[in-house]
């Protein structure tokens, strides 16, 4: 399977666990949530933050807990910002947890095309780049490389690597030998600087939009901060942006074209950037 259809088959699939954990959710604040079970702050106008009091909740485990917490968040949020006017409400702090039931049992009630809407986007839970990362794994594991999520989370700025996001870009995906940890060659950078890294951005835009055009920026960006970082570091660090879907491949062009040092940045789909790293591991 290609990897379009794969990155559209796994959006379906956690959209499907996503909507299964909800109505388990949704069913449990319906059956067993009260009044007297809750606290609430307004956050903002819109978000009115939810807290469930410190009691054994049909021994739900914290994650559960948790998880509930954000149902209630959202659905008064929800409630406020698109039902307003159906259900009296003025100010963010009027929603109770009767209205909140009351917009549950609607939506439970709802086919679950309809239900799927009121789950959390699957998009947003970098779901994306955790199968990119695993594609490249599939393909390079045989070369004695592994690719893992950076930790801590870095972030590429001014020629340096950095743990504060502002102004940065960050660092989705750490290649390097299998038994090499990103938490270790972050730690000291230049103990490895004789071991082949390979840092990259991940990014999958299926079709165009404002959104997508702020998305491409910052791909430009990274690449930007890439050939920074180079122009400073004599070492063996390369750095690759991995861009699926139909908007990356129409402007690909533009991306590989914002690269200055080709021989050490490279840009492509999930498939090309396995035979980069294939082409890399040979020359180094």
């Amino acid at each position: 399977m290609n990897p379009i259809k794969r990155l559209y088959k796994n959006r379906n699939t956690i959209r499907e666990k996503n909507l299964s954990e909800n109505i388990d959710i949704w069913r449990f604040i319906l059956d067993n949530i009260e009044d007297d079970k809750v606290f609430t702050k307004a956050m903002n106008h819109e978000t009115l933050q939810f807290k469930l009091k410190n009691q054994n909740l049909k021994n739900k485990n914290i994650e559960f807990i948790i998880g509930t917490e954000k149902v209630l968040t959202s659905i008064a949020s929800q409630i406020f910002k698109m039902n307003a006017i159906e259900f009296g409400v003025e100010n963010i702090e009027d929603i109770k947890l009767d209205l909140i039931k009351k917009k549950i049992s609607s939506i439970l009630n709802s086919p679950s095309e309809i239900q799927a809407h009121f789950c959390k986007n699957p998009n947003k839970q970098t779901c994306d780049e955790t199968l990119q990362t695993l594609m490249l794994n599939e393909k390079i594991n045989d070369l004695g490389l592994h690719a893992s999520k950076a930790k801590p989370y870095m972030y590429i700025f001014n020629g340096s690597f950095t743990k504060k996001n502002k102004g940065a870009k960050s660092i989705d995906v750490f290649i390097a030998e299998k038994n090499l940890l990103s938490d270790a060659y972050f730690l000291n950078t230049k103990k490895f600087s004789n071991k082949l890294i390979l840092l990259g951005y991940q990014k999958t835009i299926m079709v165009s939009g404002g959104h997508q055009n702020n998305q491409l920026k910052d791909i430009l960006s990274f690449i930007n901060q890439a050939d920074e970082y180079i122009k400073n570091n004599n070492d063996k660090v390369f750095f690759f942006v991995q861009a699926d879907g139909d908007y990356c491949v129409a402007n690909m062009g533009k991306i590989i074209e914002e690269i200055k040092n080709k021989n050490r940045i490279f840009a492509g789909t999930t498939i090309e950037i396995i035979e980069g790293i294939k082409d890399v591991s040979k020359k180094v």
